[in-house]
């Protein structure tokens, strides 16, 4: 497990099905980026950047989508690359999905 200090970890899967349930998701450009405002029943919000993806160590599509890990592991088949599940959005849609735990993507911290 990777200690990230301090008390903060990644969010859980059942923190981001709260935020889907739970919060309103605009989409928004903020200083150049896209991404999206997740506002909350108390009317609070936080903007998530659409930081992109990397491929061959160049990010790419930046602004366009972002994609979070969060702290879930996904169901591990025998002979399969251990898999993770990822918190994906863009400008029409939001929802979470298995990716390869090879990927490179971008985290949020929560205390």
């Amino acid at each position: 497990a990777i200690k990230w200090g301090d008390g903060w970890r990644l969010p859980t899967n059942e923190e981001w099905e709260e935020l889907y349930q739970n919060c309103r998701w605009s989409w928004e450009v903020r200083d150049g980026v896209g991404g999206r405002v997740i506002t909350g029943p108390s009317g609070r919000s936080i903007f998530i950047p659409a930081t992109g993806v990397s491929f061959d160590n160049k990010v790419q599509i930046r602004g366009c989508i972002g994609i979070y890990w969060t702290a879930a592991d996904a169901q591990s088949l025998p002979g399969v690359p251990a898999s993770a599940v990822g918190a994906y959005f863009d400008s029409a849609n939001i929802y979470r999905m298995e990716y390869p735990c090879t990927n490179t993507f971008s985290v949020i911290l929560v205390k």
